[in-house]
């Protein structure tokens, strides 16, 4: 009985830990990275939605997306000055969107410039620094894993969603972290994958 008490005594102190490490580095404390710092204290710590057009906050609400991390995702949006936003989906999983619809052969919507598709096709999704593409729950490991390996080196920015909805999503995430080349940052809510080679690799849990 002891020794399952001293052990359920390290487990708590290890977990409030990693919560301490967490508050720091969301506060941008013993963060010592200059491009990870700004995006921490302009877009993290923002808990309401900056800038004149706010149409990606709108659309992650629609989403389902809890109005704090709509609002963190739309600052990081204006902050690191994206210009396209891409919902990677799988197949028959599009949600309903704000945006109005896009013309019949044309995937492109002008409000948000954002790109949407209704099924998932690799090879036909555009990235490029400017675009912050979103790893919706509907993909499969297989398919998330493929368009994380073809955006390497476009300078996008991959958000995975709900990395800590399930096991699966956890190991994924792990994954991710673990074969990703430049820096990576886990908000609990979404796990963000930058892409651009000019950054090293490093991992930061906010």
């Amino acid at each position: 009985m002891k020794r399952r008490n001293i052990r359920k005594k390290i487990a708590k102190a290890a977990s409030y830990s990693r919560t301490l490490v967490r508050i720091k580095h969301y506060r941008g404390r013993k963060v010592h990275s200059p491009f990870v710092y700004g995006i921490v204290r302009n877009a993290i710590m923002k808990t309401d939605a900056r800038g004149d057009d706010t149409a990606l906050f709108d659309e992650l609400r629609a989403r389902g997306f809890s109005t704090k991390r709509a609002a963190q995702l739309q600052n990081l949006y204006t902050y690191r000055g994206f210009t396209s936003v891409v919902f990677a989906e799988g197949e028959n999983q599009l949600p309903p969107s704000t945006s109005s619809a896009p013309p019949d052969g044309d995937m492109r919507v002008s409000v948000g410039d954002y790109l949407l598709r209704k099924e998932l096709s690799i090879i036909n999704y555009q990235l490029s620094i400017n675009s912050l593409c979103f790893l919706m729950p509907s993909l499969s490991d297989e398919e998330t894993l493929a368009l994380v390996e073809k955006a390497h080196g476009t300078g996008a920015a991959l958000c995975m969603v709900s990395p800590y909805e399930s096991r699966r999503r956890r190991h994924l995430a792990r994954r991710l972290v673990e074969s990703h080349r430049h820096t990576s940052i886990d908000n609990r809510g979404f796990l963000v994958l930058f892409t651009d080679q000019r950054l090293p690799k490093q991992h930061f849990k906010l």
